[in-house]
């Protein structure tokens, strides 16, 4: 016998002479005592129960087969894929994990006190429990972590933490990481592809070095430094010079401005973090004293100020105090889909988009971390590609819809194209014929019928 999934279907219950049910509740199932039965006004999506079990369909656009992302078109990987590349191949299991501590003397039996011999063999046990799970993933487990603050002392979970933080900094070889991540290296897009590539050249000159090291080789950090530097700088000015043009007046209240800005950027130390965020803060003071227009044409200069997230200097330097681990794992997540949505949440609540599915569209997590809160008007001006990549997009999300291998999801390519077009000024208008001509196809079947 074949139960029929309902496909993000409405309906309500009524009684078989017609009239409405009290319990038509579309959220709460029928009861099986009354004389009802189920009207439906969308069609029913012929899938047995079997299929169902063998996940032959997902329910989440991020895990439609093959599906790209809609800014820049690559083909992206559930995110659960990167905990597994992690989890089964690039980090340190338990039980290796254990013995890394005694080969690298952070653990030495004959000099250790007692809390630390309580904290590695309590490491071993678990290494014993779960000899097939990451060090990473055993210590993130709810139940670990409330096992060690309820069994263990204050100076054994001290030992613990001190074992778990050194542990990160070690991890396996440029070579080997980069083995292991290279099957995936065409889900990689922007900054983070180059970073990868330049990983990948200078592994080969250092195979048993780590990602940390190559990252701070004088000839790779302080060369990207300086390029960051002189990015920075060349913004900053940009705004002085668009000020003595257009508003000479708040050139003196811009000069102490400009001169913070230049200190932040030149002379404080690298490893202070924020710098980016801290000079737009700086910028955004000015505009109790200044007017509207003004600040609004500083704020859209300001914002080009490189952020890890489009330059690679950035990122280098951002990241360059990083374990190998943190690296490769940014680097990987940049492959793997991520929600986006289309009418951001982060507007007022009388203009915040809604949570919804119509709402949603699939973008690799570079793409959308870069986005931030750019409106699509301006996104569009340094990605035009967007426009012809959502339609590829989109494309994979009707190929799923027809194919039944989508569910849930019936009435997405209509909302999801209104949607675009409003917050793209009619820039992103899709073309869901193929979508249309389905469900015509169905209907007219149906009735023949």
């Amino acid at each position: 016998m074949k139960i029929l999934p309902v496909i993000n279907i409405k309906h309500e219950f009524v009684h078989k002479k017609g009239k409405p049910s009290e319990k038509n509740n579309k959220n709460s199932a029928p009861n099986r005592s009354c004389d009802l039965v189920p009207v439906f006004y969308y069609p029913l999506i012929n899938v047995s129960f079997k299929k169902a079990k063998r996940a032959d369909f997902v329910d989440n656009i991020r895990d439609v087969p093959g599906i790209t992302c809609a800014c820049c078109g690559i083909e992206v990987y559930p995110y659960e894929t990167v905990s597994r590349i992690e989890d089964e191949k690039l980090f340190f299991f338990m039980p290796e994990s254990v013995r890394m501590l005694i080969k690298t003397g952070l653990f030495n039996p004959q000099k250790a006190g007692r809390a630390e011999h309580e904290a590695f063999l309590y490491l071993k046990r678990l290494a014993d429990k779960y000899p097939d799970k990451s060090f990473k993933n055993v210590m993130d487990t709810g139940s670990v972590q409330e096992e060690i603050q309820k069994d263990l002392s204050p100076e054994t979970r001290e030992k613990i933490k001190y074992y778990r933080h050194s542990l990160k900094r070690l991890c396996r070889n440029s070579k080997e990481m980069i083995e292991i991540m290279q099957p995936y290296e065409n889900h990689f897009s922007g900054v983070y592809r180059e970073v990868f590539e330049l990983l990948k050249k200078y592994s080969k000159k250092y195979p048993q070095k780590d990602f940390n090291y190559i990252l701070n080789i004088p000839d790779v950090y302080y060369r990207s430094l300086h390029k960051l530097q002189q990015r920075q700088k060349n913004v900053v000015n940009e705004i002085e010079y668009y000020t003595k043009i257009n508003y000479p007046r708040y050139s003196k209240l811009l000069k102490t401005k400009t001169k913070r800005a230049k200190n932040i950027i030149f002379d404080e130390d690298t490893k202070i973090p924020q710098k980016r965020q801290r000079i737009l803060d700086l910028y955004e003071t000015m505009r109790k004293d200044t007017c509207p227009e003004y600040m609004d044409a500083v704020m859209k200069i300001a914002q080009k100020l490189p952020k890890s997230s489009n330059s690679r200097s950035a990122f280098i330097a951002k990241y360059s105090y990083r374990s190998s681990e943190e690296i490769a794992h940014l680097i990987l997540v940049s492959g793997a889909a991520s929600e986006e949505h289309i009418k951001p949440q982060h507007r007022d609540k009388q203009d915040k988009g809604p949570d919804t599915n119509e709402n949603k569209i699939v973008m690799c997590a570079a793409c959308n971390s870069q986005r931030s809160k750019t409106s699509y008007k301006d996104w569009l001006l340094i990605h035009p590609e967007m426009i012809r990549n959502c339609q590829k997009y989109i494309d994979k999300i009707i190929d799923a819809i027809i194919d039944k291998k989508l569910v849930n999801y019936n009435d997405y390519p209509p909302k999801v194209k209104e949607s675009l077009k409003i917050e793209s000024g009619g820039k992103i208008d899709i073309d869901i014929t193929k979508y249309e001509q389905y469900y015509e196809n169905y209907f007219n079947t149906t009735n023949k019928h």
